[in-house]
C-alpha cells in the first residue's frame, strides 16, 4: 500500500512519519494524486475521450453540466465532450470497425490488414452531408466550417459577452490567435489547469487568458451561448442533411430518435430566433 502511494521511504524508515496533522496531509495529497494519475490513464485509454482529456486535468463536477436550462443543448455539449454526438465521422468508424469485426469472425484476418472496398466506404460514409464541401464531417467540421453564418453569430455573441465580462482586457483577440483545437477546447470548458494543456499562445497572454477562463461569470456566458449554438447547429445540420434530428439519453447511451410524424420542420436558418432565447 506504501509503494502503491509513493510512500516507500516512510515505510522504510528513510524518512520519519512527521505529526499527525502533517501525516494526514501527506496521506491526503498522496492518495489525491494516485486517483488523478489513475483517472487521465483510464480515460487516455478510450478513443473516444481524446479531445475530453485535454478539458481537466482532475475529476471534478461541473456546474454547468447540472443546470435544468436548454437540456437538449446540454446534452449536446456533453456528447461533444464525449467525443460520441453521432455524426457522420463518428458513424463511420464504427462502422468501418464493424466490418473489420465481422471480417476477423469470418476469415481470421489481422485487423492490420486493411481492406480497400472497408477503407472507400469509410471515406465516403464520413463526408458531411449537410454542405458541399467534401470534407468528413469531424467535430471540427461540425462546430466551425459546415455553416459559417452560424458559426460567425456565434462568435459575435461571444464577442460581446466577453468584453463585456472581461473588464477591457483583451481576451476576444487571444482566443482568436489559437488553434482551431485550443478554440473548441475554450467553448467546451476547458479549465486549463495543467501546464501541459496550456493554450498556444504567448505565455503571458496564456496566463492572462487562464485566469480570465476560470472566472465564474465568463465560463457561464461561454457555457450558455455554446449550448444555443450546438443545438441550433445540430437541428440545422439534419435538417439539411435530411436524417433525424433529436437526440435525448436513454440509460447511458445517446438515442437519436425520429422526430413525431406530425412535427412541423424547422426553419432553414432558425439561428438568430433560437439563440435569443
Amino acid at each position: 500500500m506504501f509503494a502503491r502511494y509513493n510512500l516507500t521511504p516512510y515505510f522504510t524508515g528513510e524518512k520519519e512519519i512527521p505529526s499527525r496533522e502533517e501525516w494526514a496531509h501527506i496521506c491526503r495529497e498522496a492518495t489525491l494524486l494516485h486517483s488523478n494519475q489513475q483517472w487521465r490513464r483510464e480515460v487516455a485509454s478510450k478513443s473516444t475521450l481524446q479531445l475530453y482529456s485535454t478539458l481537466k486535468s482532475f475529476p471534478q463536477m461541473e456546474v454547468a453540466l447540472r443546470g435544468g436550462n436548454n437540456s437538449g443543448g446540454r446534452d449536446l455539449k456533453l456528447m461533444v465532450r464525449a467525443g460520441v454526438l453521432p455524426i457522420n465521422a463518428r458513424a463511420a468508424q464504427l462502422h468501418r470497425s464493424n466490418c473489420y469485426a465481422e471480417r476477423r469472425r469470418k476469415y481470421g484476418l489481422e485487423r492490420s490488414r486493411t481492406d480497400p472496398a472497408i477503407e472507400l466506404e469509410h471515406a465516403q460514409r464520413s463526408k458531411c452531408k449537410a454542405c458541399d464541401s467534401g470534407e468528413a464531417e469531424d467535430i471540427y467540421h461540425f462546430v466551425f466550417r459546415c455553416s459559417p453564418a452560424q458559426h460567425q453569430l456565434l462568435e459575435s455573441k461571444l464577442h460581446d459577452k466577453l468584453q463585456q465580462l472581461s473588464g477591457g482586457v483583451r481576451l476576444w483577440e487571444q482566443y482568436l490567435r489559437m488553434t482551431e483545437h485550443d478554440r473548441l477546447r475554450v467553448l467546451l470548458g476547458a479549465t486549463f489547469d495543467a501546464e501541459c494543456d496550456r493554450p498556444q499562445c504567448d505565455t503571458k497572454e496564456g496566463e492572462a487568458l487562464t485566469s480570465l477562463l476560470r472566472d465564474a461569470a465568463i465560463r457561464a456566458a461561454i457555457d450558455r451561448e455554446v449550448k444555443n449554438f450546438l443545438l441550433v447547429r445540430w437541428r440545422n445540420r439534419c435538417d439539411v442533411a435530411g436524417v433525424p434530428r433529436t437526440v435525448s439519453f436513454k440509460g447511458s447511451f445517446a438515442v437519436v430518435n425520429d422526430p413525431p410524424p406530425n412535427a412541423r420542420a424547422a426553419p432553414a436558418s432558425p439561428m438568430a430566433s433560437s439563440i435569443s432565447r
